[in-house]
């Protein structure tokens, strides 16, 4: 949702937003900022490049969740602002409710 505010009015317009649009933008007459989903990356795979990855999404804005059934790579996985889901990863992904702002990636083998 794209909500616009007329500074001088102090009217308040919503609008449909278009996927990528900056998130705040200010102009002599116009607050404009845009609200929606967070991206969201789930990461199968608790290895040590999951940790490289879900470091370069959580500085993109991406919420991040990883899952990894296997306990031996779970005991040692703990990123701060990660979630980290310990169950089958065909399980996770139905739950996951994948939408337009939710990227997969498998990195295990």
């Amino acid at each position: 949702v794209c909500r616009c505010l007329h500074l001088a009015t102090g009217v308040v317009t919503l609008s449909p937003a278009a996927r990528g649009a900056d998130t705040l933008t200010l102009t002599e007459t116009h607050l404009t900022s845009h609200h929606g989903p967070q991206w969201r990356l789930l990461v199968i795979g608790a290895g040590q490049m999951t940790d490289y990855l879900a470091q370069i999404a959580q500085a993109l804005g991406y919420g991040v969740t990883v899952c990894d059934p296997r306990e031996e790579y779970a005991e040692g996985f703990a990123l701060p602002g990660v979630t980290l889901v310990r169950a089958m990863p065909d399980d996770v992904v139905n739950a996951f409710e994948v939408d337009d702002a939710t990227a997969i990636v498998a990195l295990t083998h």
